[in-house]
Order: C-alpha cells, then sequence, then structure tokens
C-alpha cells in the first residue's frame, strides 16, 4: 500500500533481440589473403556466390588508398595477385565490400 492507500502490482514481458556479428548468408566464402605475413607479394582470393557489385581497396595504415578496384555484377571465384614492395614494410588493411558487408583482413608487409 502506497501514501495514497492504493496497491496493485503490473508486469510487463519485454522481448530482447541481440544481434551481434554479420550474417553468415552475406559472407564472401574463402576470403583471404596470403602469404601473410609476405616478403611484398600476396594473393586476395574469395568466392562470391550471388552477382553483385563488389569492391576491392587495399589501404596502409595512414588510410590512403592504394588499389582500388570495383566489380559489376561479379560473381565466382576472386583470385588476384598483388605486389606491395613499392609500398615499404608495414601493415596494410584489405577491404572487400559486398552490398552493406564489409569484409577486412589486415596484411603484414615484411621486407
Amino acid at each position: 500500500v502506497d501514501g495514497n492507500g492504493c496497491s496493485g502490482m503490473a508486469t510487463d514481458d519485454i522481448t530482447v533481440n541481440i544481434c551481434i556479428g554479420i550474417n553468415e548468408n552475406e559472407v564472401l566464402s574463402d576470403f583471404s589473403c596470403y602469404p601473410n605475413p609476405t616478403d611484398g607479394i600476396f594473393t586476395i582470393q574469395f568466392t562470391q556466390e550471388v552477382a553483385e557489385p563488389v569492391s576491392i581497396r587495399i589501404l596502409n595504415v595512414e588510410g590512403k588508398i592504394i588499389f582500388e578496384e570495383s566489380l559489376q555484377n561479379f560473381s565466382g571465384k576472386y583470385s588476384k595477385q598483388f605486389d606491395l614492395s613499392q609500398f615499404g614494410s608495414g601493415v596494410y588493411v584489405v577491404e572487400v565490400k559486398r552490398g552493406t558487408t564489409l569484409q577486412t583482413q589486415l596484411v603484414k608487409h615484411m621486407e
């Protein structure tokens, strides 16, 4: 009983759905960068199941884009070799974007 002479109780059920991570259906299969670490030459490889635009970027640690490629309605296996020798030792970010899904891997270049 409260100060006004009222008593009672109310209950409510609340459902919370927590979403973390990336929907597995949206993930590129077999996305890899190898060898890693590299002496300069490495390969980016992935398989894209559904035909749609895909973009590939390589950035240095300062965020400067050193490579960029856009593929329209791409599906199938992507495999391309890159040479970081001219950019010096360091860590590079490889980004592969498909729709709203962005996957990244770090590549370490050691001379």
